[in-house]
């Protein structure tokens, strides 16, 4: 087939061209894609309140990119609070540092619900967790946290809640020089959500098997972990 043969009444090189166009044409309407790109590869949730450009961008433009990411052979999940992410990969365990970050989270959103604080609220209006907040989780969990050597609060930020911040699930707040709190991101929904249907699913275990019953906290930071990958669909 030479450049002149016709495809459904056009030429090879006017397909060529054409296409060449139609990049052109993304490239200029999709400035921050490369950035998106690699924000959602590295499993950063782009969010209307942390990443307003890339997130402006995706939100006008989402079936392109959403074409564009399953030809990469990825699956963009657009959340209703406000964020964006890719699916996460099947897996069937947790590294250590992805542990950490899931039992960070998890022991938060308990420990802030315990204390009866109303978690969308804190979620919605950035309410700071203040290094005193943190103490007292981890003086709540700090069985379950030694698991994953968080069991300490400069352990805990260091280790859980930078994660958390580099994916943009939590923001990093700085008061003073040496005074640090952080607030949750909208991002924070995709945790909450994952909460309530763990909950949803061990009430339902506990109501057909009385000898279950237990306090949520319980339970360990593998049985979170599974729950956690047990439930990515929600």
């Amino acid at each position: 087939m030479d450049n002149h043969e016709e495809i459904d009444g056009q030429s090879l090189s006017d397909r060529i061209a054409g296409a060449t166009l139609n990049a052109s044409s993304l490239e200029v309407l999709m400035p921050q894609f490369e950035k998106v790109l690699a924000l959602l590869e590295s499993g950063t949730f782009v969010s209307s309140s942390a990443n307003v450009k890339e997130y402006k961008e995706l939100s006008r433009f989402q079936s392109a990119y959403t074409t564009l990411l399953q030809m990469m052979g990825h699956e963009l999940v657009s959340h209703p609070a406000g964020f964006f992410y890719l699916r996460p990969m099947e897996m069937t365990t947790l590294s250590k540092r992805e542990k950490q970050a899931a039992a960070s989270i998890f022991c938060l959103i308990e420990s802030l619900c315990d204390r009866g604080m109303a978690i969308e609220s804190v979620i919605t209006s950035e309410e700071p967790i203040t290094t005193e907040d943190i103490q007292i989780m981890v003086d709540q969990h700090r069985d379950r946290l030694s698991l994953v050597e968080l069991n300490t609060v400069e352990a805990f930020t260091t280790l859980g809640l930078k994660r958390l911040v580099e994916t943009g699930v939590m923001t990093e707040i700085k008061r003073q020089p040496d005074r640090v709190e952080y607030s949750l991101g909208l991002p924070a929904f995709f945790y909450l959500d994952i909460c309530r249907k763990m909950s949803k699913d061990y009430e339902e275990r506990a109501a057909a098997d009385p000898s279950l019953e237990m306090p949520d906290d319980g339970r360990s930071v593998d049985e979170l972990a599974d729950g956690f990958l047990s439930t990515q669909d929600v």
